[in-house]
């Protein structure tokens, strides 16, 4: 099955529309992205959460904020475009021939094709870390909770801790699209957004108890939902949303490799550690190798913006244990190195084990002259 089979149909904007056009059109069609469009050619992706962190004027044009992200072609697989969710880290990309725009395919329409083989428990799934406010809680503190933590979504609970509905980016579209109420995300009236209270803005949300929940059953949800939050006696836990399950299903495809905390990487790196790590496997699954176990930890030293990462890993091959570790500024830069030092040491390996078959068969050798 190709991914325009079950796309969504284009949705675009002009480059030269206003801002607040776009925004009007993803109010009303329920959306957090608008494909854009230059003289009917596909030009780029407009994606409501800039809003949130742009102090651009809703009555400057679409071209101002718009994306340039990776495009899917229409023959492109459904395990691809997974992928490349993910990895990119939007809800949705385009579906691009020739530069003309096709399709969008969104994670939810992705979520209703994965059928689930296996079964696993959702606290394999769900993040320890829940980012919520209260119902009286302010929009300000929201959108600074959406802006410091890289979400599109805030719980809201009630005094007890209790769940009683969700914020979203959609939810903001009120203020975003007005010239006079956009000023609440700016210098000029940064306290704008004070006066209004989450529980007035908030959304139902679906939700369910941690211990009668699986695997099939977050899919299930997800094909309906855009989130499910899980409670343990009516308090919230944890949230998963579609790529919580892409990551799972398609992001540790390889039998040997086990990544711990992986649903704690950023999309992207969570992708390219798996696919770094899995190449190396394949590469060397000649070399007797039974598993490999990786382990990564962000530390708080940052440096322009990048945080520092230890990457802990363990080889087990028929012969023996392999132990590596490093630290570096980056996850992929930590996963190459990596793998460079445990290439060295099994071709090290295999060296040691040629040169003592070599030697065993001089003597051989040697004994036959003997004879």
């Amino acid at each position: 099955m190709g991914i325009l089979e079950i796309a969504s149909k284009p949705i675009s904007v002009d480059l030269n529309s206003k801002i607040s056009e776009a925004l009007d059109l993803m109010q009303k069609r329920k959306i957090h992205q608008v494909a854009v469009l230059q003289n009917e050619n596909y030009y780029g992706m407009f994606y409501l959460k800039q809003m949130l962190k742009a102090r651009i004027s809703p009555l400057n044009k679409v071209k101002d904020v718009v994306e340039k992200v990776g495009i899917l072609k229409p023959e492109d697989s459904i395990e691809k475009a997974i992928k490349a969710i993910v990895q990119i880290g939007e809800r949705a990309l385009p579906i691009v021939k020739e530069r003309k725009l096709l399709g969008i395919i969104s994670e939810k329409d992705l979520i209703k094709s994965i059928k689930v083989e296996s079964e696993i428990n959702v606290k394999e799934l769900i993040s320890e870390k829940v980012i919520k406010v209260n119902l009286n809680d302010s929009l300000a503190k929201v959108r600074s909770l959406m802006v410091e933590n890289n979400v599109s979504r805030v719980i809201v609970v009630d005094n007890l801790d209790y769940l009683v509905g969700i914020v979203d980016n959609l939810q903001f579209i009120e203020f975003l699209k007005y010239p006079k109420t956009f000023e609440y995300f700016t210098p000029k009236e940064p306290h704008g957004l004070e006066s209004f209270l989450a529980k007035d803005y908030m959304r139902e949300v679906q939700s369910i108890e941690k211990d009668e929940f699986s695997l099939r059953g977050a899919v299930n949800l997800l094909k309906k939902h855009d989130e499910v939050v899980i409670t343990e006696n009516g308090i919230p836990i944890g949230i998963i949303v579609p790529k919580d399950i892409f990551k799972l299903t398609f992001l540790q495809p390889f039998e040997k490799l086990h990544v711990s905390r992986i649903k704690e990487l950023e999309p992207w790196d969570a992708y390219k550690l798996t696919e770094t790590f899995g190449n190396f496997l394949n590469r060397f699954e000649r070399m007797g190798i039974q598993s490999l176990k990786v382990d990564f930890k962000y530390h708080k030293e940052k440096k322009k913006g990048r945080k520092k990462v230890s990457l802990r890993c363990t080889l087990q091959t028929d012969k023996r244990v392999i132990k590596v570790k490093t630290f570096k500024w980056n996850v992929l830069d930590a996963a190459q190195d990596i793998c460079e030092v445990l290439k060295r040491k099994l071709i090290k390996e295999k060296e040691r084990e040629l040169e003592k078959e070599i030697r065993y068969l001089r003597k051989l050798k040697e004994k036959e002259f003997e004879v």
